[in-house]
């Protein structure tokens, strides 16, 4: 009876195995395509025109005004362009002193007061409404209340669109990588989620995916089709409609963003449930229908949008591989000859950690990054912890700064 029962539990753990490596196996073998195309990223030839566009810089706030005087005056400085622009803070909801502090600061100003429709998508609806009124208007960039326009950004978004781009997402980096091993960590894993993924999707001549920051639209994309997405994941229900209607996000390394994150945990909670509440509603309502209509339509990248939103977070698949190999490496010593299960979950393995050291080495981070991944099995189980089972469904302010207090 004892051999016998031995049998089952050795044949349920391989079957346990294989299930885990073939379900596994899909989303460490994407993360792995991606990481390789990284390394070969090109770029379209440059564009001989050089009449100067006119560009509008949409800062969406809500309660900011611990930031916002920076926010505006850093992007006053993109003078060195040569591309002409002004900067439009929209003040959505605030009780504080934003619009007041953002006037100040130089910026123009659109208050917007509608408390019952709280989201970031309202408030980006309400200053594209302004700005595509005005016909002289080429583009628009969005860039959050707390971050700060890489220098030259605007010259790489009008070199862009004058070689055919129509919506362009530039870096999105970590401002603040050194407040604390959180903050490096975050680091880290944008430098693999947004760089990564960015240049592997660009190499593949994918569509690279809005990140809500650092984003440029021409105008006439915006006319042709309107930004209705009022999510907590603005950005991806965006970046889904523009694929459906044939257009794909460039991604442009030489612009981008840099936003502060927040390194207490309550505040890092807060922004996290925000994020994967918003990802997980999208996920259910858009994941299948993009493959299907992917595979219907012969669509790559519609097809790998469904994928990526089927991806789990990299946490999720860590724990996979790891419970994958454990229990690969009990049915090997069970039986003899069966040392073979193990090999999918340590690939998997060494894919997934050569995804995270590029993302590492895209991050700039250097050597006190790469000490930082050593406190990575506590963020995982903090992530764990402090997200599982909650939900968000408004747009609420993440304290940073001193705000935190």
């Amino acid at each position: 009876m004892s051999i016998a029962i031995c049998v089952v539990a050795i044949q349920a753990g391989l079957g346990f195995c294989l299930l885990l490596s073939l379900w596994g196996a899909v989303y460490y073998v994407y993360l792995g395509i991606l990481t390789v195309s990284s390394l070969r990223l090109t770029r379209p030839p440059p564009s001989h025109d050089k009449i100067p566009l006119r560009f509008v810089i949409v800062v969406p706030a809500h309660n900011e005004e611990a930031m916002i005087e920076e926010t505006v005056k850093g992007l006053l400085l993109q003078t060195e362009t040569g591309e002409r622009f002004e900067v439009i803070v929209v003040a959505d909801n605030c009780t504080d002193a934003t619009a007041e502090l953002a006037e100040k600061a130089g910026a123009k100003v659109l208050v917007r007061e509608n408390p019952d429709l709280r989201a970031k998508g309202y408030a980006l609806d309400h200053a594209f409404q302004h700005v595509l009124a005005d016909p002289e208007v080429d583009a628009v960039v969005i860039v959050d209340a707390d971050s700060q326009l890489k220098p030259g950004s605007l010259s790489t978004f009008g070199n862009a669109i004058r070689s055919g781009a129509q919506a362009i997402q530039g870096r999105y980096a970590v401002r603040n990588p050194n407040d604390g091993w959180r903050t490096l960590l975050m680091a880290v894993a944008m430098g693999a989620y947004n760089d990564v993924r960015s240049r592997g999707r660009e190499s593949l001549g994918l569509s690279c995916g809005l990140l809500g920051n650092g984003m440029c639209f021409t105008s006439r994309l915006l006319n042709e089709v309107p930004f209705s997405a009022h999510g907590l994941v603005e950005d991806a229900e965006y970046t889904i409609r523009l694929a459906r209607a044939g257009i794909r996000v460039r991604h442009e390394m030489g612009a981008g963003v840099s936003s502060e994150m927040p390194n207490e945990g309550e505040a890092a909670r807060s922004q996290r449930i925000r994020w994967e509440s918003g990802r997980i509603a999208l996920r259910k309502k858009e994941a299948w229908p993009l493959l299907a209509e992917g595979l219907r339509k012969r669509n790559a990248v519609l097809f790998e949008l469904g994928l990526d939103l089927l991806t789990p977070p990299l946490a999720s698949i860590v724990m996979i591989l790891f419970l994958g190999f454990a229990t690969a490496l009990w049915v090997s010593f069970q039986a003899d000859f069966t040392y073979h299960v193990v090999v999918p979950p340590v690939a998997g393995i060494m894919i997934v950690a050569a995804y995270v050291l590029r993302g590492w080495q895209l991050s700039g981070t250097g050597i006190r990054g790469l000490a930082a991944l050593a406190m990575a099995p506590a963020y995982v189980a903090w992530k764990i912890a402090f997200t599982a089972g909650r939900n968000a469904d408004s747009w609420v302010r993440t304290k940073r700064g001193s705000s935190q207090m």
